[in-house]
């Protein structure tokens, strides 16, 4: 379970603070530049990236935590591939089993 959730959680949370920081540096820049023409834009669209990146990564945590309480494991899924099929499909050809 483990493995294969986790990897995702860690891409958004990684992605969340890689958003985190854009935000913060276009932010930054905009307040120190209050002078230049897209200052406004550059705080204004800086605070809603900073502000959506960190509702990211707070709804990254949330789930990471709830699916380790929960004990959620993909081969419990309603429809696991592996359990799809049946085991004995095809004989096994052995021609020199009967001699």
């Amino acid at each position: 379970m483990f493995p294969i959730f986790m990897f995702p959680l860690h891409i958004a949370f990684c992605m969340g603070l890689l958003a985190a920081s854009a935000g913060t540096c276009l932010y930054m820049w905009s307040a120190r530049t209050s002078s230049a023409t897209g200052s406004a834009l550059g705080k204004l669209i800086g605070l809603l990236v900073l502000i959506l990146a960190i509702i990211s990564i707070w709804c990254s945590i949330y789930y990471g935590i709830k699916l380790r309480q929960n004990n959620y494991n993909i081969f419990t899924m309603p429809a696991p591939m592996h359990n799809n099929f049946p085991s004995n499909t095809m004989p096994i050809n052995q021609p020199n089993a009967a001699r």
